[in-house]
């Protein structure tokens, strides 16, 4: 059995891929949480311990009657503490208050990371045994010593009982060093290898099947990925979800204007950039050829700009007006390449031939080789139709195009 620990922050909530806050009702995301894990069908936690790190005292206090009318099956125990050492320290408080349970194990997430599957529990339990104690997901490698920046885990209920007693704690937490004030979480790594017979890290070796950590790209961490491509999501960031509840909208710093002459350097020398390595047509052309092809040709093309700077661009064609979709390509300027522009931009896009234009399906082709364009259409929601092979040689190499589309009622 578990004693499941969600460490709760009612706090502002920062979204990596808009780099602003979220907007949204403080008890959202736990509410959600336990409405999913409510729904589930589980049959090993024992009990739900919300530790609460303290941002409002009048907005934590108010949890326990803003989840009532939830119905939660499983017995709920709160823990209101002072936000020290984040959730690190909020998981520690959760396994002390606990130490005597009789469960066999512990298991450690954040609010903002939502179970999403039955028995989301079990692979790790596989995985870990009775002799490993701590799972984490993302190393950050930037610092000395590292450090794990987002976790969640499980400790089996003998391994946190021996440290307590040797210790008096589990994560053996210690105040940040003054370079590490304004970091996500505080360092413990150290201490899980000096008792690393009993807990230690495990992230590296992992299969535990998890997320999609491709939105993590062009932040200087080492990336943890669990399984693989098929591997199915167990939990998922609240990030994601929130996209199906609609908080996710178009961010109005990111606008589509019709591509103009004037364009055409901008346009082209993105374009050359890619072509030998992304595009299906590997040539490159001038300034003046790609004006020329302009006045004759007339493209729907447009210019995606973030503040009035334009990063790059969005290609339309083969518009069957009889079937109603049309085909997409974007390019984006390398230097804005990895702050997720890409996905905010596409946003704008869907917005746009969806909802304005009354497009019912938008597709399109990446070669198979471009991966992160590939984890950036499955985020957005694109699902692959089907398969050219060795449909574009590069070098001497053949190289498939993955046909993906996305329908209007699957991104509403």
């Amino acid at each position: 059995m578990l004693t499941y620990i969600i460490a709760v922050y009612l706090g502002p909530r920062r979204s990596k891929l808009y780099n602003k806050y979220w907007k949204i009702d403080p008890y959202f995301v736990l509410k959600l949480h336990l409405k999913k894990l409510n729904s589930l069908n589980i049959s090993k936690i024992s009990k739900i311990v919300l530790v609460v790190n303290e941002y409002d005292k009048k907005l934590d206090e108010a949890i326990p009657e803003k989840i009532k009318d939830l119905n939660i099956k499983i017995p709920i125990e709160f823990i209101f503490r002072e936000n020290k050492n984040l959730s690190y320290g909020a998981w520690n408080a959760g396994i002390i208050n606990n130490i005597d349970s009789e469960d066999d194990y512990f298991f450690l997430i954040e609010d903002d990371y939502i179970p999403v599957v039955d028995h989301f529990y079990d692979p790790f339990i596989e995985q870990n045994g009775p002799f490993v104690g701590y799972i984490a997901q993302l190393m950050n490698f930037m610092f000395d010593p590292p450090h794990a920046s987002i976790s969640n885990g499980i400790i089996p209920v003998w391994v946190a009982k021996r440290i307590k007693s040797g210790y008096d704690s589990v994560f053996l937490l210690e105040e940040p060093k003054p370079e590490y004030q304004n970091m996500d979480q505080v360092t413990f790594l150290d201490h899980i290898r000096e008792n690393k017979l009993i807990f230690k890290d495990v992230s590296e070796t992992t299969h535990i099947p998890f997320l999609d950590s491709s939105e993590y790209e062009g932040i200087e961490d080492k990336i943890v990925y669990y399984g693989n491509d098929k591997s199915q999501i167990i939990l998922e960031p609240a990030q994601n979800l929130l996209k199906r509840y609609n908080i996710y909208k178009p961010n109005p710093r990111f606008k589509l204007r019709p591509m103009k002459e004037s364009d055409i350097k901008f346009v082209n020398s993105i374009r050359n950039g890619y072509s030998k390595e992304y595009l299906h047509d590997s040539r490159t052309f001038t300034d003046d050829e790609c004006l020329e092809w302009f006045r004759k040709t007339n493209p729907s093309f447009h210019i995606i700009s973030f503040d009035n700077e334009d990063i790059g661009y969005f290609r339309t064609s083969n518009y069957s007006k009889e079937n109603n979709h049309i085909c997409v390509g974007c390019d984006i300027d390398p230097k804005y390449v990895g702050k997720g522009y890409g996905f905010a931009s596409y946003l704008v896009l869907f917005d746009y031939l969806f909802n304005e234009k009354n497009i019912n399906k938008i597709y399109l082709e990446v070669l198979s080789t471009n991966k992160r364009a590939i984890h950036l259409y499955e985020k957005l929601g694109f699902v692959t139709e089907g398969i050219k092979r060795e449909e574009v040689l590069k070098g001497d190499i053949y190289i498939d195009s993955k046909i993906m589309s996305i329908l209007k009622k699957e991104y509403n």
